[in-house]
């Protein structure tokens, strides 16, 4: 089975929608008086795990080890 470049890269996306999602609730957070802050910093360790998952397909897909089709 081969991947294409758009379906290596599903974890880059999920890594910016956690950060985007994480600095709206920066805002939030900002104007509020409940204090959101455990669920910031999840969302930046989510992204973070996403950050490491697509490091580990680049190199992984670099090496060949993943067939990419192009």
């Amino acid at each position: 089975m081969t991947y294409a470049w758009r379906e290596l890269l599903y974890p880059a996306e999920w890594g910016f929608r956690f950060a985007i999602t994480a600095l709206l609730v920066a805002i939030i957070n900002s104007l509020s008086s409940i204090d959101y802050a455990p669920l910031y910093y999840v969302l930046w360790i989510g992204m973070a795990i996403c950050f490491l998952l697509q490091l580990q397909i680049a190199i992984l897909s670099i090496l060949g080890r993943i067939p990419t089709s192009g």
